[in-house]
């Protein structure tokens, strides 16, 4: 089955919120593998390495042609984690906006409405339904926007791994509000935990999904999910548990302003991948490579976790 979607996968704007203090966040940490405690650096100078790593990624982005919408995190309350906006909010062209329930109570204090207003002014358009999913986390019905969710935007389409992030009942409520199918699974690191988010462990960009597919528990679930990406029109590229600890699944695909596809990853992913694996990514766009190895050391998410796609109505 496939439902009537989005024109494109692609889109030219994001939002990156600029942190007033980053810092590893102790409250996500249960949940999070990729996450180290800061043993050998001060909050401050945590906070200073990451500032110069954010702006580096916005700068660079920006020269590649890419609209980045930049917001200053607020101070007070103190919100370490706000530099991944894509976990609170996500725009579709559909002129659909949703807000969604996290887990961590100091998570949800990066929830910041005003932001929409601010885009519709920078973008000169509106999004005209809301869908605010954020009293679900009363019910523990969990869901964090585009890191539990990997949207096939195009065949309305999204693929999640279950954790104590991304539940059931919040998938069902965001299928039923966006008509999307979904398709949930259990995925698992090398020691047999959890992904904490799925876009750890597959991206979908235009004419491709990057998955690790060894990580799926089930074997069927993970043949399903490697025949609907290829029946959607995706090449499956493989990728191996040592390079998603390296951030090698957690990439974005956009379209700068001369409509060719960008593929944004880490240096440390990109470090990752093989000669191979580089050759079949770059048969669909040019690979821009960021540094930022403080803010996925501290803040367990990568480059994808740091962009809000914005789709314009």
């Amino acid at each position: 089955m496939v439902i009537s979607g989005s024109k494109s996968q692609l889109t030219n704007h994001i939002l990156m919120v600029r942190p007033a203090a980053f810092y590893s966040n102790t409250e996500t940490q249960a949940t999070n593998a990729f996450q180290s405690k800061a043993h050998d650096l001060t909050p401050e100078e945590i906070h200073q390495l990451a500032l110069g790593e954010f702006d580096g990624m916005v700068n660079q982005l920006r020269d590649r042609g890419i609209t980045v919408h930049v917001v200053e995190d607020i101070l007070n309350p103190s919100t370490p984690d706000s530099i991944f906006p894509n976990n609170w909010i996500s725009f579709h062209s559909d002129g659909s906006v949703v807000l969604y329930p996290m887990l961590n109570k100091n998570r949800r204090l990066e929830v910041r409405p005003e932001i929409i207003q601010i885009l519709e002014t920078e973008c000169g358009v509106q999004w005209s339904h809301r869908h605010d999913l954020t009293p679900f986390q009363d019910q523990a019905a969990y869901l964090e926007g585009t890191g539990s969710l990997i949207l096939d935007r195009v065949n309305r389409v999204t693929y999640a791994c279950l954790s104590p992030r991304t539940t059931i009942k919040g998938l069902k409520e965001f299928s039923t509000r966006m008509n999307y199918e979904v398709i949930s699974f259990e995925a698992q690191d090398e020691n047999q935990i959890p992904f904490y988010h799925t876009n750890v462990m597959l991206s979908i960009g235009e004419g491709f999904a990057l998955v690790c597919l060894d990580s799926i528990v089930d074997p069927a679930k993970r043949e399903k999910i490697q025949l609907r990406l290829e029946e959607t029109n995706h090449t499956v590229i493989a990728i191996s548990q040592k390079q998603v600890a390296q951030f090698a699944g957690n990439i974005l695909s956009l379209k700068n302003s001369e409509n060719q596809q960008l593929i944004v990853l880490s240096k440390a992913a990109l470090s990752s991948l093989e000669i191979i694996q580089k050759e079949k990514l770059e048969k669909f766009g040019d690979l821009v490579s960021i540094k930022i190895p403080t803010i996925e050391k501290y803040g367990g998410g990568g480059v994808r976790c740091m962009m809000a796609e914005v789709h314009i109505p």
